[in-house]
């Protein structure tokens, strides 16, 4: 293991079998009830019930602890006894739970402070007020004080909090949590954020591979509908423009688009259809753009996309038009 037995549970070296069992117990709870992707919780898990089923076995244990030189045990001794101290903090703060608190955080801009009943609170992770939910130490944010309102008493100060973080900086994050709340925490969570990424990398590569599959498909499907002169501009288009999960995503609503105004269906039905899809600003008025240049009846649709976003005011006041409504050729 890369990390200890004892680590991995959160326990002392002398942790009894109950403490081990109680330890284990609560670690999977808080697995399973995490927002990790499935394969992240298996994965962790799995290292968990490793080393609960070695602490818990008399003579496997025994050999264990053989292995464990003295500076081990000292490094051992010693990310206990930080990650008891802040794990008894958090189960303390959860007596505040429904009392009026500031909460002051940092974020990547600088500091701010929001104020409300506090409604919940996870170990390690994060707080939640009316309409905000604030992360203890992320990329998000990272809090440097709760108090309560009415006594004015700081229950909790991390004063390792700087004014203004670096929250993209996960070596930079992880020392904070390190400094924080010791390297058992940090290091696990440091491993869960790796392998999201890793994750995430994985899909992003499955999804950029199945869009690229599609360019033979969304090349045809849209000759019917583009105008008779610009079917092998269309063709050439879908070909060089596609070359992910996203700029696939471009062609696709494009066609989705195209097919509908070939349907007679209306232009404001069709916007409503498309904004109620949550697409961002960039993506609809990109698309607008293909359409309108595609399109047999892309002239009208031009018009009404214009007049729907007060983009012809650009024009008469011979001002820069937004960059989302050019065709990318």
């Amino acid at each position: 293991m890369k990390y200890s037995a004892y680590e991995l549970l959160g326990l002392n070296l002398d942790a009894s079998k109950e403490e081990i069992k109680m330890s284990y117990q609560q670690l999977k709870e808080d697995i399973v009830s995490s927002n990790d992707y499935l394969i992240t919780k298996n994965e962790e898990l799995t290292r968990v019930e490793e080393a609960y089923q070695l602490l818990m076995d008399d003579d496997l244990r025994y050999q264990y602890d053989r292995s464990i030189d003295e500076i081990q045990k000292e490094q051992i001794e010693n990310n206990f006894a930080h990650y008891q101290q802040a794990l008894n903090m958090f189960l303390s703060l959860k007596d505040y739970i429904g009392k009026e608190v500031e909460i002051v955080y940092s974020w990547e801009d600088g500091k701010d402070k929001s104020s409300g009943p506090l409604l919940s609170l996870e170990n390690f992770s994060s707080v939640s007020i009316p309409g905000l939910r604030l992360d203890f130490l992320s990329y998000h944010s990272a809090i440097s004080s709760i108090k309560d309102m009415k006594t004015n008493k700081m229950f909790y100060y991390n004063p390792y909090v700087p004014f203004a973080y670096r929250p993209h900086d996960l070596e930079y994050l992880t020392e904070i949590k390190k400094q924080s709340w010791g390297e058992v925490v940090a290091n696990r969570q440091k491993r869960e954020v790796e392998r999201q990424k890793e994750l995430l990398s994985k899909k992003k590569e499955y999804e950029d591979a199945r869009a690229i599959a599609k360019r033979e498909r969304l090349m045809k499907e849209g000759l019917p509908y583009v105008h008779p002169k610009l079917k092998k501009e269309w063709t050439n288009w879908v070909e060089n423009h596609i070359m992910n999960a996203e700029t696939c995503l471009e062609v696709e609503l494009s066609l989705f688009i195209m097919k509908h105004l070939s349907l007679g269906a209306d232009y404001s039905i069709i916007d409503t259809i498309v904004t109620d899809m949550n697409y961002t600003p960039y993506l609809m008025g990109y698309t607008a753009s293909v359409v309108s240049h595609f399109d047999r009846q892309g002239k009208l649709f031009d018009q009404y996309w214009k007049s729907r976003f007060g983009i012809d005011d650009f024009e008469n006041k011979k001002q820069k038009k937004p960059r989302f409504i050019f065709v990318k050729r």
